[in-house]
């Protein structure tokens, strides 16, 4: 992925964070059988859960099993 101005590289970070928000949409439609899948409070929850599961929170301490 890169950036659409400068076609520079985008970080890990936001290149997960951007991948997880689209998993939390595939989510929504097939597992949840939604009709659509809205921005709503619960749905950045649930991406960042995902995110610390994955990598921990951003103060560097890692979640538990």
């Amino acid at each position: 992925m890169r950036t659409a101005q400068r076609r520079q590289v985008v970080a890990f970070r936001t290149f997960l964070r951007t991948f997880l928000h689209e998993v939390c949409h595939h989510l929504d439609y097939e597992l949840f059988g939604l009709r659509e899948s809205y921005h709503t409070q619960g749905f950045f929850k649930r991406e960042s859960s995902l995110y610390r599961q994955l990598v921990g929170s951003e103060t560097g301490v890692q979640p538990g099993p």
